[in-house]
């Protein structure tokens, strides 16, 4: 995304997302990926190189209403890349997977489960640097999304006897 995009995005200031860009890209956040000419200027495309990880004891200090904003964006951006790969057939490979779970919980296990995912998703990047170390011929990208969260008051009730499906 270039900054110019992620200013009109935000409602801010080109020159304020061009420093923060430019102090990311030397910090090794970002990087370069390509530039296009846009009205006589010269526009900046940039990809991050680290991920957006936000721990819980960080996220817990996140403002609401920016805690909200973040996970809307998110939301936002997976929905359009799982509708487009579904579109494309990405969801037909016999090993692709999908599942969605009905629970009732406590706080304590609303803990645990939490923690079980964190921990899952430490496992699955140790897999995923072992591929890398190993520079395996046939890899290519993959996307794991995990959510975990209370549905709202308005949501549909959940079925009574289908407690979890996959695809």
């Amino acid at each position: 995304m270039s900054p110019s995009k992620v200013a009109r995005r935000l409602g801010q200031s080109v020159s304020l997302v061009s420093y923060h860009t430019d102090v990311l890209a030397s910090n090794g956040c970002l990087e370069l990926v390509r530039t296009e000419r846009r009205r006589g200027a010269t526009e900046h495309f940039y990809r991050a190189t680290v991920g957006p990880y936000i721990e819980d004891e960080e996220w817990r200090a996140v403002p609401p209403t920016l805690r909200r904003s973040l996970v809307l964006g998110t939301l936002g951006a997976l929905t359009d890349e799982a509708r487009r790969a579904a579109l494309d057939g990405s969801f037909d490979e016999a090993r692709a997977h999908m599942s969605r779970s009905f629970l009732e919980l406590d706080d304590d296990a609303v803990e645990e489960v939490s923690k079980l995912l964190r921990g899952v998703l430490d496992d699955i990047e140790k897999i995923e640097a072992e591929c890398r170390r190993r520079s395996a011929p046939d890899r290519r990208p993959y996307e794991l999304v995990i959510l975990h969260f209370t549905p709202t008051r308005s949501a549909p009730k959940p079925p009574d006897r289908i407690r979890a499906y996959r695809f």
